[in-house]
């Protein structure tokens, strides 16, 4: 390194610090141009960056100033970016306040003691709130949170992500809205028959355990089904129970699981 800054003098002179100064810039300024394009998506709407948006964001900052101002209402949280779940439950420190999402990455919200319980059967009197306000129902901005609960585990690819149901599978619905008591929802899937039965018929029970109804789903090839249920404000439970067929399941090879059903883009919409 002696040698090289000495043939440097003694080639540029009186130039050569200037020299040394740019070789040594040389290297940062290709730094910084190269990771530009990654530094810049936090101040879009890149929507792996949503949450660093917020701190921008004059709409959320009008929505952590009115939490702030109203420490006395009960607040459910029901953002679906999970960085601005986390800046409202701060703004609602001094509130008592759900949030619906069950996990925040991954952080599991609702363990017994938790800070943060999950929202409770016929809850009255909240404001249901995201970033952007506080939210009515009949807008249509927030759908309940689906949590699924199935014995037999979920199977994804790069593009979508579905569950095989055995006998039983269980589907717990959070609608933070408390006016109306109940509201008219419709859970719909892509549904198929799988290899767990040597017959195409599958008949699906389902009863909404808070409300106590019943009613069938018959399923006889690939398609949509949507099921009507009406949601009490708060946590709903739906249990599914195969009932026919009854008997003769086959096990999948080096498997174990009955494939049954197979569902896949379980969601919610609002039936006006």
């Amino acid at each position: 390194m002696v040698r090289v800054s000495a043939a440097l003098r003694r080639a540029w002179g009186r130039d050569a610090g200037k020299l040394a100064w740019i070789l040594c810039w040389i290297p940062i300024m290709l730094g910084i141009y190269s990771g530009a394009a990654e530094h810049a998506k936090i101040f879009r709407n890149d929507p792996r960056y949503t949450g660093l948006a917020l701190l921008r964001n004059a709409e959320a900052h009008n929505t952590f100033a009115q939490i702030e101002a109203n420490p006395a209402t009960t607040y459910v949280i029901a953002e679906q970016n999970q960085l601005g779940n986390a800046w409202l439950a701060y703004h609602a420190r001094k509130s008592k306040a759900y949030i619906t999402a069950p996990m925040l990455g991954d952080i599991v919200l609702h363990p017994p003691g938790s800070l943060l319980p999950m929202v409770p059967p016929g809850i009255q009197n909240v404001a249901v709130v995201i970033t952007s306000g506080i939210q009515s129902e009949a807008a249509g901005r927030i759908m309940p949170s689906i949590q699924i609960d199935n014995p037999q585990g979920f199977d994804a690819d790069l593009i979508k992500k579905w569950y095989w149901m055995g006998k039983t599978m269980g589907i717990r619905i959070v609608r933070p809205f408390t006016d109306p008591p109940q509201a008219p929802y419709a859970l719909t899937a892509l549904a198929s028959p799988g290899l767990g039965h040597p017959t195409l018929l599958r008949r699906i029970e389902v009863i909404n355990s808070t409300r106590g109804e019943r009613q069938e789903v018959v399923i006889r090839d690939t398609g949509p089904i949507g099921i009507p249920l009406m949601l009490a404000a708060g946590a709903n439970r739906i249990q599914m129970t195969l009932i026919e067929p009854s008997s003769g399941f086959v096990t999948t090879p080096h498997d174990g699981r009955k494939l049954l059903v197979r569902l896949e883009d379980i969601q919610l919409r609002y039936r006006k």
